[in-house]
Protein backbone atom coordinates (compact mmCIF):
# COMPACT_ATOMS: atom_id res chain seq x y z
CA UNK A 1 0.00 0.00 0.00
CA UNK A 2 1.73 3.35 -1.29
CA UNK A 3 0.62 6.53 1.37
CA UNK A 4 -0.11 9.70 -0.43
CA UNK A 5 0.34 12.97 0.62
CA UNK A 6 -0.54 16.07 -0.69
CA UNK A 7 2.13 18.13 -2.25
CA UNK A 8 1.66 21.75 -1.73
CA UNK A 9 3.73 24.67 -0.25
CA UNK A 10 2.17 24.17 3.78
CA UNK A 11 3.83 20.46 3.30
CA UNK A 12 6.38 22.27 1.81
CA UNK A 13 7.33 24.57 4.73
CA UNK A 14 7.05 21.66 7.45
CA UNK A 15 9.86 19.39 5.50
CA UNK A 16 12.10 22.71 5.49
CA UNK A 17 11.47 22.96 9.24
CA UNK A 18 12.84 19.26 9.61
CA UNK A 19 15.52 19.74 6.80
CA UNK A 20 18.69 17.93 8.60
CA UNK A 21 21.33 19.01 6.03
CA UNK A 22 20.86 22.55 7.19
CA UNK A 23 20.06 22.32 10.32
CA UNK A 24 23.39 20.93 11.40
CA UNK A 25 24.28 24.05 10.65
CA UNK A 26 21.85 26.33 12.30
CA UNK A 27 19.41 24.83 14.77
CA UNK A 28 16.48 25.59 15.48
CA UNK A 29 15.22 26.83 12.15
CA UNK A 30 14.32 30.87 12.78
CA UNK A 31 10.38 30.55 12.88
CA UNK A 32 10.60 34.30 10.87
CA UNK A 33 11.84 32.64 8.17
CA UNK A 34 9.51 29.80 8.13
CA UNK A 35 6.44 32.09 8.29
CA UNK A 36 8.00 34.42 5.25
CA UNK A 37 8.29 31.02 3.18
CA UNK A 38 4.75 30.18 4.29
CA UNK A 39 3.63 33.04 2.51
CA UNK A 40 5.34 32.37 -0.82
CA UNK A 41 3.82 29.86 -2.88
CA UNK A 42 6.65 28.25 -4.78
CA UNK A 43 4.31 26.70 -7.22
CA UNK A 44 3.60 30.39 -8.25
CA UNK A 45 7.16 31.04 -9.23
CA UNK A 46 8.08 27.68 -11.11
CA UNK A 47 6.27 26.13 -14.28
CA UNK A 48 6.36 22.80 -13.21
CA UNK A 49 3.90 22.39 -10.02
CA UNK A 50 4.81 18.74 -8.65
CA UNK A 51 8.62 19.88 -8.60
CA UNK A 52 7.82 23.09 -7.48
CA UNK A 53 6.96 21.74 -3.99
CA UNK A 54 10.04 19.34 -3.54
CA UNK A 55 13.16 20.78 -1.62
CA UNK A 56 15.13 20.46 -4.89
CA UNK A 57 17.08 23.03 -7.08
CA UNK A 58 14.15 23.44 -10.36
CA UNK A 59 15.59 24.59 -14.02
CA UNK A 60 13.95 28.09 -15.02
CA UNK A 61 16.19 27.88 -17.91
CA UNK A 62 19.13 29.38 -19.37
CA UNK A 63 21.18 27.03 -17.35
CA UNK A 64 20.01 28.64 -14.17
CA UNK A 65 18.05 26.95 -11.01
CA UNK A 66 16.18 28.09 -8.64
CA UNK A 67 17.61 27.20 -5.54
CA UNK A 68 16.12 24.68 -2.88
CA UNK A 69 14.05 25.91 -0.40
CA UNK A 70 15.97 24.55 2.73
CA UNK A 71 18.91 26.51 1.46
CA UNK A 72 16.98 29.30 0.68
CA UNK A 73 15.95 28.96 4.41
CA UNK A 74 19.31 28.48 5.51
CA UNK A 75 20.56 31.44 3.85
CA UNK A 76 18.39 33.61 5.25
CA UNK A 77 18.65 32.51 8.11
CA UNK A 78 22.09 32.80 8.61
CA UNK A 79 21.87 36.63 7.00
CA UNK A 80 19.98 37.90 10.44
CA UNK A 81 17.35 39.71 8.19
CA UNK A 82 15.37 41.98 10.20
CA UNK A 83 12.49 44.49 9.51
CA UNK A 84 13.85 47.64 7.63
CA UNK A 85 17.05 46.71 6.12
CA UNK A 86 18.88 47.37 3.01
CA UNK A 87 19.69 44.40 1.21
CA UNK A 88 21.35 43.84 -2.08
CA UNK A 89 20.86 40.01 -3.53
CA UNK A 90 22.90 39.38 -6.42
CA UNK A 91 21.08 36.77 -9.21
CA UNK A 92 17.23 37.30 -9.15
CA UNK A 93 16.70 34.26 -11.08
CA UNK A 94 12.76 33.39 -10.97
CA UNK A 95 12.39 35.99 -7.89
CA UNK A 96 11.44 33.60 -5.79
CA UNK A 97 14.32 34.19 -2.91
CA UNK A 98 13.61 38.02 -3.53
CA UNK A 99 10.07 37.58 -2.55
CA UNK A 100 11.16 35.61 0.91
CA UNK A 101 13.69 38.42 1.78
CA UNK A 102 11.48 41.13 0.98
CA UNK A 103 9.17 39.37 3.75
CA UNK A 104 11.49 39.48 6.08
CA UNK A 105 12.29 42.85 5.77
CA UNK A 106 9.34 44.01 5.33
CA UNK A 107 7.28 47.23 4.15
CA UNK A 108 10.10 49.02 5.97
CA UNK A 109 12.98 47.59 4.26
CA UNK A 110 14.33 47.60 0.92
CA UNK A 111 15.71 44.62 -1.49
CA UNK A 112 17.33 45.77 -4.63
CA UNK A 113 18.32 42.62 -6.77
CA UNK A 114 20.53 42.51 -9.94
CA UNK A 115 20.07 39.51 -12.85
CA UNK A 116 22.32 39.58 -15.61
CA UNK A 117 20.05 37.56 -18.02
CA UNK A 118 17.19 39.71 -19.52
CA UNK A 119 14.73 36.77 -19.75
CA UNK A 120 14.89 35.89 -16.59
CA UNK A 121 15.09 39.63 -15.02
CA UNK A 122 11.31 40.17 -17.00
CA UNK A 123 10.19 36.74 -15.38
CA UNK A 124 11.30 37.74 -11.95
CA UNK A 125 9.71 41.17 -12.68
CA UNK A 126 5.97 39.50 -13.33
CA UNK A 127 6.56 36.65 -10.62
CA UNK A 128 7.16 39.84 -8.32
CA UNK A 129 4.60 42.04 -9.49
CA UNK A 130 1.79 39.10 -9.22
CA UNK A 131 2.52 38.49 -5.55
CA UNK A 132 3.02 42.15 -4.41
CA UNK A 133 0.98 44.04 -6.55
CA UNK A 134 0.79 47.76 -6.10
CA UNK A 135 3.84 47.14 -3.18
CA UNK A 136 6.43 46.12 -5.88
CA UNK A 137 8.01 49.37 -6.51
CA UNK A 138 8.18 50.36 -3.13
CA UNK A 139 9.71 47.14 -1.26
CA UNK A 140 12.04 45.96 -4.03
CA UNK A 141 14.25 47.13 -6.81
CA UNK A 142 14.63 44.71 -9.98
CA UNK A 143 17.92 45.53 -12.37
CA UNK A 144 19.08 43.90 -15.57
CA UNK A 145 22.86 43.96 -15.38
CA UNK A 146 25.93 42.56 -14.08
CA UNK A 147 25.69 42.43 -10.79
CA UNK A 148 28.80 40.86 -9.78
CA UNK A 149 30.23 44.45 -8.49
CA UNK A 150 27.19 44.74 -6.83
CA UNK A 151 25.67 48.38 -6.89
CA UNK A 152 27.18 51.59 -5.38
CA UNK A 153 23.83 53.38 -6.10
CA UNK A 154 21.89 51.87 -3.36
CA UNK A 155 25.06 51.46 -1.13
CA UNK A 156 25.33 50.82 1.64
CA UNK A 157 23.57 47.85 2.74
CA UNK A 158 22.94 46.04 5.59
CA UNK A 159 23.46 42.59 3.78
CA UNK A 160 24.79 41.18 0.65
CA UNK A 161 23.74 37.68 -0.78
CA UNK A 162 24.69 36.02 -4.06
CA UNK A 163 22.47 32.89 -5.50
CA UNK A 164 25.43 31.69 -7.70
CA UNK A 165 28.78 30.78 -6.99
CA UNK A 166 32.06 32.65 -7.47
CA UNK A 167 35.85 31.23 -8.35
CA UNK A 168 37.22 31.86 -5.26
CA UNK A 169 40.76 32.67 -7.03
CA UNK A 170 38.67 35.84 -9.14
CA UNK A 171 36.31 36.77 -7.00
CA UNK A 172 36.69 39.68 -5.65
CA UNK A 173 34.33 40.16 -2.15
CA UNK A 174 36.42 43.21 -1.27
CA UNK A 175 34.30 45.00 -4.25
CA UNK A 176 30.76 44.41 -2.22
CA UNK A 177 31.73 44.67 1.39
CA UNK A 178 32.47 48.15 0.22
CA UNK A 179 29.24 48.51 -0.32
CA UNK A 180 28.02 47.43 3.05
CA UNK A 181 26.92 49.68 6.03
CA UNK A 182 29.92 51.21 7.58
CA UNK A 183 28.88 50.25 11.16
CA UNK A 184 28.19 46.47 10.78
CA UNK A 185 27.32 44.27 7.58
CA UNK A 186 26.92 40.60 6.28
CA UNK A 187 28.32 39.44 3.09
CA UNK A 188 26.79 35.86 1.95
CA UNK A 189 28.56 34.34 -1.06
CA UNK A 190 29.05 30.47 -2.21
CA UNK A 191 31.88 28.69 -4.35
CA UNK A 192 30.14 26.62 -7.42
CA UNK A 193 31.03 23.78 -5.92
CA UNK A 194 32.44 23.67 -1.87
CA UNK A 195 31.21 25.86 1.04
CA UNK A 196 29.19 28.28 1.61
CA UNK A 197 30.87 32.01 3.09
CA UNK A 198 29.77 34.37 5.59
CA UNK A 199 31.76 37.48 6.38
CA UNK A 200 30.71 39.48 8.80
CA UNK A 201 31.97 43.12 8.68
CA UNK A 202 32.26 45.89 11.29
CA UNK A 203 33.72 49.75 10.81
CA UNK A 204 34.08 48.09 6.87
CA UNK A 205 37.09 45.67 8.53
CA UNK A 206 36.25 42.17 8.39
CA UNK A 207 35.84 40.50 11.52
CA UNK A 208 34.45 36.94 11.15
CA UNK A 209 34.26 34.05 8.84
CA UNK A 210 32.01 31.06 8.90
CA UNK A 211 32.21 28.63 6.22
CA UNK A 212 29.17 25.69 5.44
CA UNK A 213 30.71 23.25 3.44
CA UNK A 214 29.19 20.38 0.61
CA UNK A 215 27.24 23.53 -1.38
CA UNK A 216 26.64 22.98 -5.39
CA UNK A 217 25.60 26.77 -7.46
CA UNK A 218 25.27 27.32 -11.02
CA UNK A 219 28.43 29.47 -12.05
CA UNK A 220 28.14 33.27 -11.66
CA UNK A 221 28.42 36.07 -14.03
CA UNK A 222 30.10 39.19 -14.65
CA UNK A 223 33.61 40.92 -14.27
CA UNK A 224 33.66 40.13 -10.56
CA UNK A 225 32.78 36.38 -11.17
Amino acid sequence: MHLQYEMNNESLVERIRNEQFYLKFKSPRDERVLTAMSKVDRGKFLLDQFLAYEDNPVSIGYEQNCSEPSMVAFMDDILELQPGMNVLEIGTGCGYHATVTSHLIGRNGHLVTIECIESLAVLAKRNLATHFGQELSSRITILNGDGSAGYNKKAPYDRIYLTAGVECGSFNPDILANQLNPKRGILLFPEIEGALFKQTYHNRIKMYEQSFNDVIFVPLKGKNS
